[in-house]
């Protein structure tokens, strides 16, 4: 066995059944100290060992695992938690949809490697603390994906996209039925932490699959009307005419901050029901403001501060155009 110079001799190479398999997953046979195939009877093989893929996964992983080494591994990795590094994964999942959206490959790749490296990272400090390993972790998702295609791996046939979502999601219902658990209701497992359009979206895929939806696009867009009318309902005129931050009882902070939630969430569901993402809808709008911002600073430079309306909105205007000179 060849041992990289980060793998110390106490570590171990590994394959992808080491990757996929743990004892206690896949029936260790303690007495004979044996382990039964564990693929046998999968609809596939496992990937080749000769996969470049595998080399360059192998070699991410010894490095993760030679800076959680105890005795001379890196003192910041050491210190990590799966709770403090769960912010970081987020954050390096969010550059790296930031750098497909930019179609900047080289970004793209790297920020990929951040956000898998961090991955395998939280991976291996719960193995550390006795919770849980990437084996377990690949070999679950594995055989979750398996049993929720089964128009890929069964006799199940579905040709269209929404065909399969509504199988997942008979399959993920049958999945809580089976488990002891109170809330078996199609929005379980949807976690509080997710963004709240993420969220959203995500509910409203979920309850359209389970039959709650409107018979088109119409009422979608009937609704957000709908919303943005009580939330006109809701301010009062000094509201309007403030510059900022009005003055406002308890009572109309409360209601109108709960009446433009529903506006903002129900143009997060009308996105839902065009098929877009309003969650990227958003972060793509934020790009051009902050884009055509950047324009009317240089247009204006130090005069920004003073500038009349009219003096922005024509500024904003000619960045919105991609002028460089205001005329």
């Amino acid at each position: 066995m060849v041992v990289h110079p980060l793998v110390g001799p106490g570590d171990r190479s590994f394959d992808f059944a080491d990757l996929a398999c743990t004892r206690w997953s896949l029936g260790f046979d303690s007495t004979h100290n044996t382990m039964s195939d564990p693929f046998e009877g999968w609809p596939l093989a496992p990937a080749s060992k000769d996969d470049p893929r595998i080399e360059s996964f192998r070699m991410l992983l010894a490095v993760v695992d030679r800076l959680r080494r105890p005795e001379d591994g890196c003192p910041w990795d050491l210190k990590q938690t799966e709770v403090s590094m769960g912010p970081r994964l987020v954050e390096e999942a969010y550059e790296w949809i930031e750098a497909i959206e930019t179609s900047d490959i080289a970004e793209s790749t790297a920020e990929a490697g951040d956000t898998l490296m961090n991955l395998l990272l939280m991976c291996r400090i719960a193995q550390d603390n006795g919770r849980y390993d990437l084996g377990q972790v690949a070999l679950n998702s594995a055989t979750k994906l398996v049993r929720r295609h089964p128009h890929v791996f069964g006799d199940d046939v579905q040709t269209e996209a929404e065909g399969v979502l509504s199988r997942w999601e008979e399959i993920k219902k049958q999945e809580r039925a089976g488990e002891d658990k109170e809330d078996k209701s199609v929005l379980s497992g949807l976690p509080i932490g997710l963004p709240a359009l993420v969220r959203t979206a995500r509910m409203v895929n979920k309850t359209m699959s389970a039959g709650f939806r409107w018979s088109n696009v119409q009422g979608a867009w009937d609704k957000v009307q709908e919303e943005l009318a009580e939330l006109g309902e809701t301010l009062p005129p000094h509201a309007l005419e403030a510059e900022r931050k009005p003055d406002l009882t308890p009572e109309q902070k409360d209601r109108i901050e709960s009446e433009l939630g529903d506006l903002i969430a129900s143009a997060a569901i009308l996105g839902e029901y065009l098929g877009l993402d309003p969650e990227r809808a958003c972060r793509l709008s934020a790009h051009r403001f902050e884009k055509r911002f950047r324009q009317v600073e240089t247009n204006l430079g130090d005069s920004m501060q003073n500038a009349d309306v009219p003096t922005l909105e024509k500024a904003w205007q000619a960045a919105k155009r991609g002028d460089d000179v205001i005329g």
